[in-house]
């Protein structure tokens, strides 16, 4: 059960797992297919109508294209740092929602062939219509190398900030 803006939503959530990996998920009655390189990296991930295709260079995801309902959207992300501990939890969410955010996957990416130290410092996303629109990234880092702080700058949005705490 989860809250926005005063109101409660329900949700199901079923990860089926082979070899530690998510192959399938089911949320609300909808199933989602994942496949994974050599690398275990994710590398592809469907759903009714709609497929997205990722591509890994080691450990930075550089690109993924979405296309959904017959439209496409391209994201191009760049990296400039990475953490010394830790990971970047928000990946899933980078690509188009991955078993639409699924939580488990901010504490285990690896789950899902997520897992990585590179840190975006942005994700640009080129739609078949010609828009554009460009998410910037900026972080903090505790003494100890993990990710203490990630501001999101989107524009004609104000900035947010997530903080995170490590165990």
């Amino acid at each position: 059960k989860e809250k926005y803006n005063g109101k409660e939503y329900y949700g199901s959530y079923t990860l089926y797992l082979e070899d530690g990996l998510v192959k399938r998920s089911d949320f609300n009655s909808r199933t989602y297919t994942y496949t994974y390189n050599n690398s275990n990296r994710l590398i592809e991930w469907e759903r009714e109508k709609a497929k997205t295709s990722i591509i890994w260079d080691g450990d930075k995801l550089v690109s993924a294209t979405d296309e959904e309902y017959g439209h496409t959207s391209d994201m191009t992300l760049t990296y400039e740092k990475s953490c010394k501990k830790g990971h970047f939890p928000p990946m899933c969410d980078l690509i188009y929602y991955v078993g639409h955010g699924s939580p488990i996957f901010y504490a285990h990416p690896d789950l899902a062939g997520l897992r990585t130290t590179q840190l975006p410092a942005s994700v640009t996303t080129i739609r078949d219509n010609n828009s554009t629109d460009t998410v910037n990234y900026s972080y903090e880092l505790d003494k100890q190398g993990y990710i203490s702080k990630i501001t999101i700058t989107e524009e004609d949005y104000e900035p947010y900030t997530y903080t995170l705490t490590w165990e």
